[in-house]
Parts: structure tokens; C-alpha cells; sequence
């Protein structure tokens, strides 16, 4: 999707799955989300573009009741590890300096 307008027609929504259109700016702006009452899983892409060229920031801890969500770890991936309600967490891309899990919290 090029923008995320549509969530604010559908705020009942409470599981997504976020991917950015390849046509979409840099920039991308995922502020829509924070504004949502609950979500409860979220799976989401901030990097993006047909050579996945864009990377926008997205902070996890502003979107509201989170308890599963699956991510692509980057610089760009904020407070994924400050979610205090969440149950589930799918994670790729990660490269922790002990080559395992622990770095991610």
C-alpha cells in the first residue's frame, strides 16, 4: 500500500500484516498506527522499494496492546523490545554481536 489512510476508515481493525508498496515515498509513515485503539498483532516491513532502497522508522512501543508481532530487525526498528504485553515475537534480519537471540533485549 502506498500510505496507511485507509486505518483511520477502519479503526475496529486489530490484526495487520504492513507492507509498503514498491511505489511508495520514502518515508513511509507509519504515525496512522499509533493512532489505532488495539492492535493486537502486527507484522510489518519498513524497508521497502523494488530494491529495497527506503527505510522508514517505525517505533513499536506507540502502537497500542501488541502481544504478537513479527518484524525485520534494522536501525530503523524502535522499541520492538519494550513492549510489556507482548506473548509472541517473530524476528528476522537480526545480526546480534553474539551471533544469537540475546542482543535483541
Amino acid at each position: 500500500m502506498p500510505n496507511l489512510d485507509i486505518l483511520g476508515f477502519c479503526p475496529a481493525l486489530k490484526h495487520l500484516r504492513i507492507c509498503p508498496s514498491y511505489s511508495a515515498s520514502a518515508n513511509f509513515d507509519f504515525s496512522p498506527l499509533y493512532e489505532m485503539a488495539e492492535v493486537k498483532s502486527l507484522s510489518c516491513q519498513n524497508q521497502y522499494g523494488n530494491r529495497e532502497q527506503y527505510l522508514s522508522e517505525i517505533d513499536y512501543s506507540r502502537v497500542h496492546g501488541i502481544v504478537d508481532l513479527g518484524i525485520r530487525v534494522n536501525k530503523c526498528t524502535l522499541n520492538y523490545n519494550k513492549i510489556e504485553a507482548l506473548k509472541s515475537l517473530s524476528v528476522s534480519g537480526f545480526k546480534g554481536k553474539n551471533y544469537d537471540l540475546t542482543d535483541l533485549f
